[in-house]
């Protein structure tokens, strides 16, 4: 359609020009150059309109009945200029707790808090975590040499714990994650594990799962890339689940106009009624193209409310002064399933931060991340993540209090100080968190990039 319709519009201003050449005596040699300039200008258009083109999905289904008996289709989602509020429908606030107490405690007279279940410290800003029950999530024979980066985990009604976690490929390191990251199922009799690997879910490049339940009682599974199973950094460059050599990230393949590009980062979903599966899968829901500032759109973590509304919060990366800038945006949808759209081109608030987890309690939402500022990277023993909070989900404050640190506490009492702590996600039992789920690195990535996913119980 587009090459026919820019033909015809080449033929007639081919005519036009001729009748100006023979009306005013064009040279033939202006005549060619002004010919050639807008010839090149409309080839300009034709792939720019076929670059704008909506990519399609893994699976695009023709019914709502094809992905969990619900009306809305997932589609690549569409922009929103200046971020119109969506309708977030009746949401029962919890009255008593406050801002001061950043919505994780109730305010009592002479200014003091008393913290929910899960929150300490005197605003009720720091997660209630017990010391001496950190540990790695995974059973010993399913991570050795190998790097693993967070998880996200939900018990079955039989009782059994199911985890959905981030592997590299290959015996790689976390430095590999864009292109050697593969989405493994695990299980456990228990939430603080250990896990055991049953099955790679979804080939590299996948990564960052976020598990999430569906008001009709369908598991929806979010995560970023195409999972088509690129070559990724090869083996010779990696052992022991660290990487001992440079390497350059292989390229995405090369694909037809309308196909999904592989190994790009554009969110998408996978939904199951159970568990154990079978999982379709659907995407993309949000890619590059729907925001100004993106590099990169990863780590979704999504918010269903009561009405049907969905929230997809995610990490937005951009390149300013030289620097890598990390930030988060967030996305809306009528049905979980999509269309998505950009509530705003500019970050939820301007703490750097990114790998968000969002939660909801009593009307309320709580937001954690890992600290990107330079506090962050430099000290994360100290200011590993951070905490913000919102009544509506769209409105954020960003809490002064830390609510984890790299800093981990032995049942002995020894403190472990690791080098990073990343991709903070909640097992969140009746609205209240039971226990963190972190990733990992014992050392900076400078000397040894191996990684691992820890679980701690919370009180």
């Amino acid at each position: 359609f587009f090459f026919r319709h820019h033909v015809c519009i080449s033929h007639q201003i081919f005519r036009l020009l001729m009748r100006a050449v023979r009306k005013h005596a064009f040279s033939k040699f202006r005549f060619l150059v002004v010919f050639i300039a807008v010839i090149g200008v409309l080839l300009c258009a034709v792939v720019w309109s076929l670059r704008a083109a909506p990519v399609t999905g893994i699976v695009l289904p023709a019914t709502a009945s094809q992905i969990a008996n619900e009306q809305a289709l997932p589609s690549e989602s569409q922009d929103s200029d200046h971020g119109t509020a969506p309708a977030l429908g009746a949401v029962d606030s919890m009255q008593d707790v406050c801002e001061q107490c950043n919505l994780a405690g109730k305010c009592l007279a002479g200014g003091q808090c008393s913290c929910l279940q899960g929150w300490t410290g005197p605003t009720c800003g720091v997660l209630d975590l017990v010391p001496g029950t950190a540990q790695p999530a995974f059973h010993k024979a399913s991570r050795a040499g190998v790097t693993t980066w967070g998880a996200s985990a939900a018990q079955a009604p039989t009782g059994e714990w199911y985890l959905f976690a981030s592997r590299m490929v290959h015996g790689c390191g976390i430095l590999t994650w864009s292109s050697n990251s593969e989405i493994v199922q695990a299980t456990a009799p228990d939430v603080m594990g250990p896990y055991t690997i049953v099955k790679t879910l979804m080939p590299s490049f996948s990564h960052g799962p976020h598990l999430v339940r569906a008001p009709n009682g369908s598991y929806i599974l979010f995560h970023i890339g195409a999972g088509d199973g690129i070559s990724g950094v090869p083996a010779e460059a990696c052992a022991e689940g660290s990487t001992i050599r440079p390497f350059k990230r292989p390229h995405a393949k090369k694909v037809a106009p309308g196909e999904v590009p592989s190994g790009d980062f554009w969110i998408g979903m996978a939904v199951a009624e159970a568990l154990t599966g079978p999982w379709r899968r659907y995407g993309p829901l949000l890619g590059l193209r729907d925001g100004a500032l993106e590099d990169m759109i990863t780590n979704p973590s999504v918010a269903i409310l009561p009405n049907g509304t969905a929230l997809l919060y995610y990490r937005t990366t951009h390149r300013e002064r030289k620097r890598t800038q990390r930030h988060i945006g967030v996305a809306v949808a009528d049905h979980w399933a999509g269309p998505y759209r950009r509530l705003s081109r500019v970050p939820l608030f301007e703490a750097l931060a990114e790998d968000p987890y969002v939660w909801q309690t009593g009307g309320v939402f709580h937001m954690l991340v890992h600290d990107s500022s330079s506090a962050g990277y430099s000290n994360p023993q100290k200011y590993a993540g951070k905490h913000a909070f919102s009544r509506d989900g769209l409105h954020w404050t960003v809490s002064p209090d830390v609510p984890y640190s790299a800093t981990v506490a032995l049942a002995n009492g020894t403190l472990v100080l690791y080098a990073r702590r990343e991709r903070p996600e909640l097992v969140v039992i009746a609205g209240r968190p039971a226990a963190l789920i972190t990733a990992i690195s014992a050392q900076p990535w400078t000397r040894r990039d191996h990684g691992f996913t820890m679980v701690q119980q919370l009180r």
